[in-house]
């Protein structure tokens, strides 16, 4: 009888460990899976950060910038937080390997004829007119409206910075 109840307390002990096992592999489960959300969730906002930290230092400075939300397709020329124009972008030519996001510079404009103006980002991106057929480019580029490249051209000289959410 002593010895019946002593292999059933053994089994009932037995089960109860491999219970709590699970329970703490699966609790384990879900703290990484916390881990990664709160990292996204930290990586927003260190890129939200910066990007106030881009508007504020441009509403104290007296330059023109731009914001590129690539995502919604807009664009933004702005001064000291006001939005100077609003413009759509859209994607031409081949495809990027990783996102395009924070400052960039502003490196260069060509001004061959009016149907080809041109905006340069370092290595980064190729802004363009709609109609310009630039052959050839290995960077990204991204095109808007004529009237919206020439209003650009016109406010943004070499070394201006751009912002891309």
């Amino acid at each position: 009888m002593v010895r019946h109840i002593l292999v059933i307390f053994i089994s009932l002990a037995a089960h109860l460990a491999v219970i709590q096992c699970h329970s703490f592999a699966e609790s384990i489960a879900d703290t990484e899976q916390d881990q990664q959300k709160l990292a996204k969730k930290l990586e927003a906002l260190k890129a939200e950060q910066e990007y106030l930290l881009f508007r504020k230092t441009f509403y104290e400075s007296d330059s023109k910038y731009l914001v590129l939300e690539l995502s919604s397709a807009r664009g933004y020329l702005m001064y000291r937080n006001r939005i100077l124009r609003s413009f759509r972008i859209e994607r031409s030519g081949r495809s990027i390997s990783a996102p395009l996001h924070g400052i960039i510079t502003m490196t260069g404009k060509t001004d061959s004829t009016s149907k080809n103006r041109t905006l340069l980002f370092g290595n980064i991106l190729l802004i363009q007119a709609k109609k310009n057929k630039a052959g050839g480019n290995k960077l990204p580029v991204y095109v808007v409206g004529k009237k919206d490249l020439a209003a650009l051209y016109y406010a943004l000289e070499a070394g201006a910075m751009a912002y891309i959410k």
